[in-house]
């Protein structure tokens, strides 16, 4: 074989061992080994918290499988998170770079994956802090994720209240937070 592309429907992580035969002699076999090989993991469609929560998967994903990872985030959370996760390779911009990937996943919520192309498990049943494992192949736990802030001005003294006039989904419109009680 010459080269070309070899596209799964199925779209999150699968370890696959690929056999093509022609006139029944074996020409070309492939076990999926991401060590030491660029993957790329795109989230840019996220919001703030599905970055918040996903990200740790990415960092466990890129241990265990000991790959060169770039992963796409948007522009205005790189800095969030580059400090903290400094063997990931954050780009901002998936169409800029050059590189022929060995693998790419997208991390993200998909709301009409009836056919489970994009996920294991609907991300209704999984949660949005475990829907990043299922995607990625890992064990569905909890992973905290660590954040380095560079903002030094301390928390107000007194109480105040923090109101979101957007949210990235229907079902979290309408939110206010006041002092770490949510009330709608």
């Amino acid at each position: 074989l010459d080269g070309g592309v070899i596209h799964s429907k199925k779209k999150y992580f699968l370890k696959f061992y690929i056999k093509i035969w022609k006139d029944k002699k074996l020409v070309f076999e492939h076990v999926l080994d991401l060590r030491q090989k660029p993957v790329q993991i795109q989230m840019e469609n996220g919001g703030l918290g599905d970055h918040i929560a996903w990200i740790s998967h990415v960092e466990a994903f890129r241990q265990k499988h000991q790959c060169q990872l770039f992963c796409v985030v948007r522009k205005d959370l790189q800095e969030l998170f580059q400090a903290t996760y400094p063997d990931i390779i954050f780009i901002t911009d998936r169409q800029q770079d050059n590189i022929n990937y060995y693998a790419t996943y997208v991390v993200l919520v998909f709301y009409n994956d009836s056919e489970l192309d994009h996920s294991r498990v609907d991300y209704r049943e999984a949660g949005l802090v475990v829907s990043a494992a299922y995607i990625l192949g890992l064990p569905p736990v909890e992973r905290p994720t660590r954040l380095t802030l560079t903002h030094k001005s301390p928390p107000p003294d007194q109480p105040y209240v923090c109101i979101a006039t957007q949210a990235p989904a229907t079902a979290n419109s309408g939110t206010i937070l006041t002092a770490g009680k949510a009330s709608f």
